[in-house]
């Protein structure tokens, strides 16, 4: 570690969805601050809704925005923080969206003026100024088009590790081409290694985690498949570069070093998505599961074989991706959808609505899908095993049947069962939410007691890029347990559920 700095501190960043987060740890890696930026209240000039504008299927975030939102994060650490400690960052960021740079930037990025953001001096040299993030469903024909193309989902699935996904990046890089923007294009840039490149004023190539949520990387070689990345009749690999590991370190840059006093020792991660900065956050055993619970709730789990399924998402592993792969089952209609229920029949009160979650049992079983799911693939509407439209029974019985919905659906996606259920992220602080996954997965939950758990893993990265030694660390508080007596009745509940799964 940089001897030159005394009381040595790392960064974590996490550029997601609706907000822009950060944590600082000491030398014993301790958390002793964190920080955000929201979108749509501090950079509300944008004007998007959670970070992103939707028009039908096509759902994107303003490049511009998340520049500015690292400006407005730098200025706010460097009010609290000394910088000039800072000899380690790490970074993560949501996972498939696509940044696409015009030839100029390069350039601008290694002569940034110190006097001034970084916003103004490059918000303008994007060929598109709106990146597609992995909430957009626009791409269903050219997925349609390379699954044909290699021999079905399955295939796919087995060469990348994932079926073909609309938001998955390849499948966006093709429709930029398309749409004839392609020549105007000097680099593609996933949003971690587009974050990345901010910080160290040079392109930053993709790390190899994130770059197995692309329909793309040979999950087996490690490297870009040559039919898939010359699918259209050109290379994309040359406006990619080469994958790389996450703890590969690069120099910081001259302007952060200049503008926030950044020391020049300072060294800079290969940046992740959220999702294996969440793995690397939490160290969890091949028998745990991780059940992120945010814009979209995502469950995580490791091991070091590989047995990829059009059911599931395989990626290498963010800290071992040669010998090891984490297995990744998202889910779209997630937090939005229980902010909706809050709203509709709770008043805007989330204690209303864990009451009802505690107090209500209902017979009825059902699923709510406003947007296209993941999983399972495209299925939209609502759902039940009642003979009436599910809107017409009782509102708590509504909230109660769609909130048990969802878990019953992750319980009987997630095979073999957990021994442990680790819950993150907003949902997390929603204790008759807790008790109800204990009950479904007929497991004990834990709670990681570190709230933005992605931007700690991200500044886990940053020590070790700095030379720190990072031991394992299992913070968590047991929760919630399966109730007694109630086995039976939550196993019955999940054979409905499939019955009911298997009419969508």
């Amino acid at each position: 570690m940089n001897p030159g700095v005394s009381n040595p501190l790392f960064l974590g960043l996490d550029l997601s969805t609706q907000s822009f987060k950060c944590v600082v740890l000491d030398e014993s890696l301790t958390l002793i601050h964190e920080e955000s930026v929201v979108y749509s209240c501090e950079l509300s000039g944008y004007r998007t809704t959670d970070g992103f504008h939707k028009s039908g299927n096509v759902v994107t975030s303003p490049v511009a925005m998340w520049i500015e939102a690292v400006d407005l994060m730098l200025s706010k650490l460097k009010n609290t923080v000394s910088l000039s400690s800072v000899v380690g960052i790490g970074g993560c960021a949501q996972q498939h969206g696509t940044v696409y740079t015009a030839p100029s930037i390069q350039s601008s990025l290694s002569s940034l003026d110190p006097a001034l953001p970084m916003h103004p001096q490059l918000g303008e040299l994007f060929a598109v100024a709106d990146s597609p993030i992995w909430m957009d469903n626009s791409t269903e024909e050219l997925c349609e088009e390379m699954e044909k193309r290699v021999g079905g989902p399955e295939k796919l699935a087995s060469l990348t590790g994932s079926k073909a996904h609309c938001r998955f990046s390849i499948h966006q890089i093709h429709k930029v081409v398309k749409a004839g923007g392609w020549d105007g294009v000097e680099r593609v840039l996933l949003v971690s290694n587009f974050l990345a490149s901010l910080l160290t004023g040079d392109y930053v190539t993709p790390e190899l985690s994130d770059a197995s949520g692309m329909n793309l990387l040979d999950i087996k070689k490690k490297e870009w498949d040559s039919e898939l990345a010359t699918f259209y009749g050109f290379d994309v690999r040359k406006k990619l570069g080469v994958p790389g590991p996450a703890q590969d370190g690069m120099p910081i840059s001259r302007y952060l070093v200049e503008r926030y006093s950044f020391p020049t020792t300072c060294r800079v991660s290969r940046f992740v998505g959220d999702n294996p900065a969440t793995l690397i956050g939490l160290n969890l055993a091949s028998t745990d599961i991780a059940l992120s619970l945010g814009t979209s709730d995502v469950v995580i789990r490791s091991g070091d074989s590989l047995s990829p399924s059009p059911e599931t998402h395989t990626f290498c592993h963010p800290l071992h991706p040669l010998s090891h792969y984490m297995e990744i089952l998202c889910y779209k209609n997630a937090s939005l959808v229980r902010e909706e229920l809050k709203e509709k029949y709770c008043e805007g009160s989330w204690k209303e609505y864990e009451k009802i979650l505690k107090e209500i049992k209902t017979d009825l079983v059902a699923a709510y899908f406003p947007q296209p799911e993941i999983l399972p693939f495209g299925v939209t509407g609502s759902h039940s095993n009642g003979s009436d439209d599910l809107f017409t029974n009782p509102p708590k019985h509504i909230i109660t049947s769609i909130t048990e919905g969802q878990f019953l659906a992750k319980a009987n996606h997630c095979s073999p069962p957990p021994t442990r259920v680790v819950v993150v992220g907003g949902g997390s602080s929603n204790t008759s939410l807790l008790s109800l996954i204990a009950n479904i997965f007929a497991a004990p939950v834990y709670r990681d007691e570190t709230t933005n758990v992605a931007a700690l893993g991200a500044a886990y990265l940053g020590a070790m890029v700095a030379g720190k030694e990072v031991q394992e660390r299992q913070s968590w508080e047991l929760v919630a347990e399966p109730e007694e007596g109630r086995k039976e009745e939550w196993r019955r509940k999940r054979e409905e559920y499939k019955v009911l799964e298997s009419t969508f």
